[in-house]
């Protein structure tokens, strides 16, 4: 399973986020790979078309506000299972 995070470093909450991510997808190193993607700059912001965000497996996950641990596991075993559903086809 792959996780993208976009991080323009610039919102408290995105910060706050990130980690947490990073946080609970080190529970899952065997299945979860994480990879930040830099949105410092304007020009990477045009090219995503947002300045952060969470993707899991290529689909942008919506949270509310601050992230927990708990809503970052839920996210995760949810698109693990229709990632295993698809594939059990």
């Amino acid at each position: 399973m792959r996780l993208d995070i976009l991080d323009c470093r610039r919102c408290y909450v995105g910060i706050t986020n990130r980690e947490v991510v990073k946080t609970v997808s080190e529970r899952f190193k065997d299945k979860v790979r994480v990879e930040v993607h830099d949105n410092t700059t304007r020009e990477a912001i045009l090219d995503k078309g947002m300045a952060n965000g969470i993707f899991i497996n290529g689909t942008l996950t919506f949270f509310e506000g601050h992230v927990s641990e708990e809503d970052v596991m839920n996210a995760i075993e949810v698109a693990d299972t229709a990632h295993r559903q698809q594939t059990d086809r």
